[in-house]
Parts: structure tokens; sequence; C-alpha cells
């Protein structure tokens, strides 16, 4: 996913929010910027949590990502936050041969 495509699916998991995302894309970083009304009070902790979920859904090759959350028009933020999401090579893939045994075992025990 290049950056306007992660914009794009980040705005629409937050739209609830009533913010306005932007994205920048560097090396194993991602920067996200959200921007709010000044009449918009927004709790970034649960903003923080929505974009960290729907980040770690995607699989992106990144490791590391910053939230950074402002009132439209300032040119500092007023918070953010620093998150990791999991390496590609640690999430866990799905054992098929597992889940038969672990299937198996359930039914011996009928």
């Amino acid at each position: 996913m290049d950056e306007a495509e992660i914009t794009q699916a980040l705005q629409a998991d937050l739209n609830f929010f009533k913010v306005k995302v932007q994205v920048k894309h560097r090396e194993d970083q991602l920067h996200i910027l959200i921007s709010r009304s000044q009449k918009n009070d927004v709790d970034y902790t649960v903003v923080f949590d929505a974009v960290q979920n729907s980040l770690a859904q995607k699989h992106l090759p990144v490791e590391t990502f910053t939230v950074y959350g402002r009132v439209f028009g300032a040119k500092q933020p007023e918070w953010q936050c620093h998150g990791e999401l999991p390496k590609l090579a640690d999430t866990a893939e799905f054992d098929l041969e597992q889940e038969l045994d672990r299937e198996l075992d359930f039914a011996e025990l009928r």
C-alpha cells in the first residue's frame, strides 16, 4: 500500500471521530497526522488504539508509527504517541494440520 491508500484506509476507519488523516511513509516508519476541528474534542488515546488496530490488520512492511494530533491550522501538534507493529515474520501463520489435530483431540473427548 502506498501513502494515499494507507491514508484512505485509515480515514475510512477513523470517520467516526470526525478527523482528517494524513500519512507520510519514511523508511520503516509511518507518521500519521490526525487533525480535528476546534469544536471537536477527541480522545487521542482512543484514536491511537484505532490506528494501531487498523495498521496491524493491514500487515504493512513498517515496524513503527507515530500519531500526531492537532487542531486544524495549528503548526505544532497538541499530542503525539509512538507505537510498534508486529513484524511480518512474527505474525502467526495458520497451521491446518495443527488445527485438524486440535479438532481430533476434541472429538476424542466426546
